[in-house]
């Protein structure tokens, strides 16, 4: 690779020379023609043309590296996914990794949980791409509440839904529930509630809430003597926006569970 440290050393020296040249306070007329003439010695030096070409030459290099590496991205993500273990597996024009469904634009990775966007990439390792997912799943799993601090906090968002008028027949609209869930998890912060500001609220973004319902119900959809019950919706709900896609955990098979409205009921049995 060509080294520009000279190239930038003359273009320092002509950025130094017009400094006084493009001062707004008049210069007297000696300082002025000593100013011209230390500019007019840094151009001596400085050849544009071959600096140009230089560059071109190796902004080429660059861009077949890129091309390269961008052609094995998607290769070497799921090699990495392979060797650690990974859930994963590949589509015709994406993939799921971990919990996320990869897609690919140029050198920007979209990554989506369930329905929902999460995440914009620009990575063109596919190495380096896979430790970004890592560390994006070991962030969801972080943060995630306890299973049954979530089926209570579930339970606190029902109630609130229901007391606020969002149920039908004791079912609330899965993304009518989000909102009180945020609710009900603050309602679970002494720092919230000893001091209810700007500070002391955590943002739960709808990806998380996605993330944690997809693990409560990989893990069976009861607690205690309860059953966290969903329902599919029809084709006009899901075109109306009204659902959520729970993302895939470790099953990769490429299925999804779309829900409409969630409840709860006591267990039979």
């Amino acid at each position: 690779m060509i080294s520009f440290a000279a190239q930038k050393k003359t273009v320092d020296a002509l950025s130094r020379a017009l400094k006084p040249l493009s001062s707004e306070q008049a210069l007297p007329v000696g300082d002025l023609a000593d100013a011209f003439e230390e500019a007019i010695k840094a151009c001596a030096h400085l050849d544009l043309s071959s600096l140009a070409n230089d560059l071109k030459e190796e902004a080429e290099g660059v861009r077949l590296r890129l091309e390269k590496a961008l052609a094995s991205r998607r290769e070497d993500l799921l090699k990495a996914a392979r060797e650690h273990e990974f859930p994963h597996k590949r589509f015709s024009d994406y993939d799921h990794v971990g919990p996320f469904k990869i897609s690919y634009k140029g050198r920007s990775v979209l990554l989506a949980l369930g329905s929902e966007r999460f995440e914009t990439l620009s990575e063109a390792n596919g190495a380096a791409l896979f430790e970004l997912i890592q560390e994006r799943t070991t962030g969801l799993e972080r943060d995630a509440m306890p299973r049954e601090v979530f089926f209570q906090t579930l339970k606190d968002a029902l109630r609130l839904a229901k007391t606020m008028g969002h149920a039908e027949d004791g079912r609330v609209a899965v993304r009518a529930l989000y909102p009180f869930v945020v609710l009900a998890r603050h309602g679970r912060s002494e720092a919230f509630l000893n001091k209810p500001d700007g500070r002391t609220f955590k943002d739960y973004p709808l990806t998380q809430f996605l993330y944690e319902l997809a693990r409560f119900g990989r893990d069976g959809w009861r607690c205690g003597d309860e059953l966290l019950r969903t329902q599919t919706p029809n084709m006009a709900t899901i075109s109306q926006g009204k659902t959520l896609m729970l993302p895939n955990l470790d099953a990769q098979d490429g299925t999804s569970h779309r829900i409409a409205v969630l409840w709860i009921e006591k267990r039979e049995g």
